[in-house]
């Protein structure tokens, strides 16, 4: 009885949301499900059938995650950075954080309206601005980054 609860519940849930659920397996085999799997593994969109209101099973077919314009996904995680595209030092800061496997979202603060409207929350005068677990750092250098992370 519970699991049926629990795919009813599941099936509410992606009725309400139009992102779609998937599959992945992450480095350690483990099996995931979920509506936004990380940018930097395989995932699988699964078709869900559900009873439509003729009484026969229907198959609903989500498209993968979009992030907005100027949101990039490397895994989500506890840490944001607020770019430009012009902007080397952003560049430094993202290419640091892909070699160290540090999971991150990118909003470019020109393309992204989330983005923009984060930056000027948040006072920006210039990027990159990198949010650690809500702790802010303005520009970026490896050693003062992880002595943030570490906090």
């Amino acid at each position: 009885m519970l699991k049926w609860v629990a795919w009813l519940t599941l099936g509410v849930a992606v009725a309400a949301t139009a992102e779609g659920i998937h599959k992945w397996v992450d480095a350690e085999g483990n099996v995931h499900y979920g509506d936004r799997p990380p940018a930097t593994v395989e995932a699988q969109t699964l078709d869900i059938r559900v009873q439509s209101a003729t009484g026969k099973p229907e198959v609903i077919r989500y498209e993968p995650y979009q992030p907005e314009p100027g949101q990039r996904r490397r895994g989500g995680g506890r840490v944001t950075i607020y770019t430009a595209e012009w902007c080397g030092i952003c560049h430094q800061a993202t290419r640091y954080f892909d070699q160290q496997g540090i999971r991150y979202t990118e909003y470019d603060v020109e393309k992204s309206p989330k983005g923009k409207a984060d930056f000027e929350r948040l006072n920006g005068r210039g990027v990159p601005i990198i949010l650690v677990n809500g702790q802010k750092m303005v520009g970026f250098q490896p050693a003062a980054f992880e002595a943030l992370r570490k906090r």
